[in-house]
């Protein structure tokens, strides 16, 4: 049994380069911040071994020896040391130390291990707090406007993200009055010509200790070796990964070199925040970015698990360039772009599943990016669409939450193959467009694009809620193929057994968009034209739409009354988002998943149900 296969039906992997952990300060399985990032993901079952290079910045002894006595202290020797061949090497990081990084490209790994002996990062020691590592610096700012309390910090050419007691700190664009005074809120940042600028409440200072600005493109760059042909084979283990211009972690080889295959990445448990700088730079501005090398060259076997990704400008998670990867059990809170996952280019063969991305496209005041759930994008790996449908293909997204998305819950942009099946999408636009007559804000269910053959997709048994006040302005489409008009080479999906439903009287838009992109706001002459393409011929609709017959008794739909909020990842949804209405559609009850769709059963097709979560029993109430 391959090492993929083995993940996907619920085995652990575990690496072979130690097996026992018999060094001081072990801590063990059970810390709570642990428990609720991870998502049953155990990375000190499963990964955590014993360091063979200590790594500990916060160390005052009088060597650097990378022992645990004498470990290494400086980001200098780490990029000295873990360099080329490094399998069976464990890199051990300590907890509730942070290593603050220097230079455009961060912590700069270039590194391999082997199949059998992988290179291990994870965390050492007894703190609570996972090894932090940041680009954030605390710098020397300059009292620019004693009477406004307006400081101001040369950064050059390079525009910085600006931090205030670990919170970034909104933008506003650089403005003065007729006199030539920098107009700025309190609490607020401005940048012009190479100056950051920030206005602090009365009495404060930027010189407090409190204030720090993001120095590094990236954070954390690991580089698979590219001298090598057979490259890969690294873990990253128990990592927090904070604040950098473009993206928070990137792993990637910047140079192809004499690469021909790049296997077993694995990134597990690890937090991703503060990616990016708030402007209209061309940045990935992504918490965790993983990139193959070309179309023909990808990344096989990687494997995301249990990570937390917050408070990044653009994707939560991005992938490109991969074959076979399994993204599950992840969550995200307020990332700018998609909260799920990106697939952004060459990506096959992938499974996502048990993933919660909430509140995406609302952060940010100049560059708002997609605001979605899940992207998969028909790219190939030189950034143009690619018109064969051949490289982006047979992804399956099961059994996901993505929740208070702006734009969309997930879009397909082309390929052949994909599975959309038992996803809970939930649309909330009093928290992504809290002002009622914000006509521009259209949250979407799913949506399609290409040339794509008819039934490239299959979406089914998936829910999409739509919770809003009454609607006047404001637009309600559950749907909308863009190819501009029915055929089979416009990408329209094949798929059944969807909930559609909102609770809000009335739209002024149409709740079905397709052929030539008109609208249809009639349920059932959009099931009447869409039957020669086997699509929702058996789905059901709030009765609010014309043709549709489901009432809010009968779905019987929790809607949280708590939510995420910023630097709490420990809300888990627990019986939220489970509908009553599968069995209206006279579905089986799930029995293999369980209440919470991150519990780590494999999927199961012929156990349908609706939505991420299982139906609920009218009688139990459970």
């Amino acid at each position: 049994m391959d090492r993929r296969t083995f993940l996907l039906q619920g085995g652990a992997v575990v690496s072979s380069a130690a097996a026992t952990l018999a060094f001081p300060n072990i801590v063990s399985a059970g810390l709570d911040w642990l428990n609720s990032t991870r998502n049953g993901i155990d990375i000190y079952r499963d990964y955590v071994r014993e360091p063979t290079i200590f790594f500990d910045p916060s160390s005052t002894a009088t060597k650097s020896l990378g022992t645990f006595e004498f470990p290494y202290k400086t980001q200098s020797e780490i990029e000295n040391v873990v360099r080329g061949n490094m399998s069976g090497e464990v890199l051990g990081f300590k907890r509730g130390t942070k290593l603050r990084v220097t230079g455009n490209l961060g912590l700069n790994l270039v590194v391999h291990g082997v199949a059998t002996n992988p290179f291990l990062m994870c965390p050492y020691g007894d703190a609570e707090e996972l090894p932090v590592i940041t680009s954030a610096a605390v710098v020397n700012w300059t009292l620019h406007n004693r009477n406004e309390n307006i400081w101001s910090y040369y950064v050059g050419a390079n525009e910085q993200v600006v931090w205030r007691h670990g919170a970034r700190l909104p933008k506003a664009e650089f403005s003065t009055t007729g006199q030539g005074a920098l107009m700025l809120l309190p609490g607020w940042s401005a940048f012009n010509n190479g100056t950051m600028y920030i206005r602090l409440d009365s009495g404060e200072s930027a010189n407090d200790g409190f204030t720090e600005v993001t120095v590094s493109r990236y954070t954390f760059l690991l580089n698979p070796d590219h001298t090598v042909a057979d490259t890969g084979n690294l873990i990253v283990c128990g990592l927090d990964i904070q604040s950098a211009r473009n993206n928070a972690f990137l792993c990637v080889a910047r140079t192809p070199g004499v690469i021909s295959d790049i296997h077993n990445i694995h990134i597990v448990g690890c937090n991703f925040s503060g990616a990016g700088v708030d402007n209209m730079e061309n940045l990935g501005r992504g918490g965790m970015v993983v990139y193959g090398v070309s179309d023909a060259i990808r990344v096989k076997e990687l494997y995301v698990a249990g990570c937390y990704s917050e408070n990044n400008l653009n994707n939560a998670y991005e992938i490109a360039g991969t074959s076979g990867a399994l993204i599950e059990k992840n969550m995200s809170y307020n990332c700018s772009g998609h909260s799920v996952i990106e697939l952004w280019k060459s990506t096959d063969n992938c499974t996502v599943r048990y993933n919660w991305g909430d509140l995406s496209g609302v952060n940010g005041t100049q560059n708002h990016k997609a605001g979605g759930g899940i992207w998969l994008n028909n790219f190939n790996f030189n950034d143009r669409g690619d018109p064969t449908n051949t490289l982006n293909t047979d992804c399956k997204f099961v059994f996901n939450l993505a929740t208070r998305f702006k734009w969309y819950g997930i879009w397909l942009n082309g390929g052949s193959g994909h599975l959309i099946q038992h996803n809970t999408f939930f649309a909330d636009m009093d928290a992504t467009a809290p002002d009622p007559a914000d006509s521009s804000n259209q949250p979407l269910g799913w949506r399609t694009t290409g040339n794509a053959a008819a039934g490239f997709a299959n979406i089914s048994n998936n829910l999409f809620y739509w919770k809003a006040p009454e609607i006047n302005k404001r637009r309600i489409t559950m749907l909308a193929m863009m190819g501009g008009k029915l055929g089979n080479e416009n990408s329209i999906p094949t798929g059944d057994s969807n909930i559609y439903f909102y609770d809000a009287e009335g739209s002024r838009e149409s709740n079905f968009m397709y052929n030539n992109n008109r609208g249809q706001s009639n349920f059932l002459i959009y099931k009447n034209e869409l039957a020669p393409y086997a699509l929702d011929q058996n789905s059901i609709c709030s009765s609010r739409i014309i043709g549709g017959t489901l009432t809010g008794s009968a779905l019987g739909f929790i809607s949280p009354t708590i939510m995420p909020v910023a630097g709490d990842h420990r809300y888990e949804p627990a019986n939220a988002f489970t509908p009553f209405a599968a069995a209206a559609l006279g579905l089986k009850t799930l029995t293999d998943i369980g209440t919470a769709y991150y519990d780590g059963s494999p999927y199961v097709s012929s156990n349908a149900t609706i939505g991420a979560f299982r139906g609920r029993s009218k009688t139990a109430g459970q």
